[in-house]
This record gives structure tokens, C-alpha cells and sequence, in this order.
């Protein structure tokens, strides 16, 4: 944190006078701290984070495992922006515990308990996340493998999808429209089918499941994504979170022994 600049003292001086402090000379490292701490007793947070880019060179006073958890946060955020994330990460995990910065597996079944035949569910995708892999072993799971009809979307695939629409509704069937981001001018007629659902006059099979796919797009139709089950798959964050969930889709037991 040796870098600080000069003009940091110049916006501290008004802070350190307000609080009753000299300033013919740069205070240490100690008496930055108790200034710090006083400025947190009343809120003032924005004035304590100026304080921290005077805490520089190290070797001007107390010792960092003597600084609190906020303490650590402030310097890192003004010397090192960089890991400010990691540090953030070890605050919650030090205060609120582990389970705050471990997130559950993804579970398709848990996730969909309230789906219904008249309520789509939407995979909101992200880069490097694919949860066609997971609908797949949960439609397995629930006997529909073979009652899939899957349509990835794309010039031309919309009477295709209208059609495995209207056999899903009468069969009890599942019906995924994938990549919805690619098909703009099936947008509209998405809309309509789906309002339709919860017309008296429509006759849906209570098995019928619509999946939807796409990535954030401004031409998705409003309606449907206010009444439909919205999920996210993102990729875990670092190597344990990742290992954890390639061991949790194995389901092979012999790979244990």
C-alpha cells in the first residue's frame, strides 16, 4: 500500500480536525485506527475508507493480525481492489459461517415442486452452464425420457414447436424449447400459446410441462417470464465447489468403491 498518493492527506486533514485530532504531522497507524473506529461508532464510513489510504507503508505502527475483520476489508478495498472479493468472501464466512459461501447443489426436482401444467419453467442460461444434461436425468428420473419432445429454435423450427406444443397438451407430455434468444419472431406466438393455457376453453393434460431456454433477451416476452418458474444454473466458484459437483452427478455407486 506504499503507493497511497499525497492528496489522500490533503481530504484526511478536515476528518482528523472534526475529530480532535493534530494534524501538523501524519499520525501512526494506531492513531489512524482509533480515528477509524470513532468515524464507524457514527457511520461515517465513506470518511474512514480516506483514513485507510494513510495507513501506508506497513511499518508505521500496529500489526495487521491486530486489525478486526472490517478493518482488513477497508485496507484491502483501498490497497489491493483486486481480492477485495476474496476478502469479502472470508468476512462472511468468518461472521455469518462456512454455509453462507457453500451454495446447495442445483436440484431440478426441488426447484420445480409448484410447477404445473399451465406454468412454464425457463432456464435463465449463462456462459459455460448447460442444464440440458440435468433435465435429461431428471425426466429420466420421473419416466418422461421417452416423452420429450425437444425443439432447439432457430429459423424455420416454429411450426415444429407449435406442433410439440399441441401434442404435449393433449398427451401429458414434456415440451423444451431451447435457445428462445434465437428465435425472435417466434416470440410473439409463444406469448399466445402460453396465455391460452388458462383459458377455460383450453384442454391441458395435467403431465404437460413446458421448458423454455434462452439467454437474457430484451425481446422475451414480459408475460411469460412474470408467470412462469425462472431458474439459473451458473458454473460453481473455485475448486471445491466444482469438485463437489462433479462427484454429486455421478451416479454411478461403483466409482465409489
Amino acid at each position: 500500500c506504499s503507493d497511497a498518493p499525497d492528496a489522500n492527506w490533503d481530504e484526511a486533514k478536515p476528518i482528523l480536525e472534526s475529530l480532535g485530532m493534530s494534524t501538523a504531522a501524519r499520525p501512526g497507524r494506531e492513531e489512524l485506527e482509533k480515528a477509524m473506529l470513532e468515524l464507524s461508532k457514527v457511520g461515517r464510513f465513506d470518511d474512514g475508507f480516506k483514513l485507510c489510504k494513510l495507513m501506508c507503508p506497513p511499518d508505521t505502527g500496529a500489526k495487521w493480525a491486530n486489525l478486526s475483520q472490517m478493518q482488513r476489508m477497508i485496507i484491502i478495498k483501498v490497497c489491493r481492489m483486486p481480492d477485495l472479493l476474496f476478502s469479502v468472501t472470508e468476512f462472511v464466512k468468518w461472521d455469518l459461517g462456512p454455509h453462507f459461501i457453500d451454495p446447495p447443489a442445483f436440484s431440478i426436482e426441488n426447484s420445480t415442486k409448484d410447477a404445473n401444467s399451465t406454468t412454464p419453467i425457463i432456464f435463465i442460461l449463462s456462459p459455460g452452464a448447460d442444464p440440458f444434461t440435468l433435465l435429461l436425468d431428471f425426466a429420466q428420473s420421473r419416466g418422461f425420457r421417452e416423452r420429450m419432445h425437444v425443439v432447439s429454435l432457430g429459423q424455420g423450427q416454429g411450426e415444429t414447436a407449435k406442433r410439440a406444443l399441441d401434442t404435449g397438451r393433449k398427451n401429458g407430455d414434456w415440451v423444451i424449447l431451447q435457445n428462445c434468444h434465437l428465435s425472435k419472431s417466434f416470440m410473439p406466438e409463444l406469448e399466445k400459446q402460453i396465455a391460452n393455457f388458462s383459458s377455460s376453453l383450453a384442454h391441458i393434460n395435467p403431465s404437460f410441462r413446458l421448458w423454455l431456454t434462452s439467454m437474457p433477451s430484451e425481446f422475451f416476452p414480459i408475460p411469460v417470464l412474470q408467470n412462469s418458474i425462472k431458474l439459473t444454473n451458473e458454473n460453481p466458484t473455485g475448486l471445491r465447489a466444482n469438485m463437489i459437483r462433479c462427484y454429486k452427478e455421478i451416479k454411478d455407486m461403483d466409482f465409489f468403491e
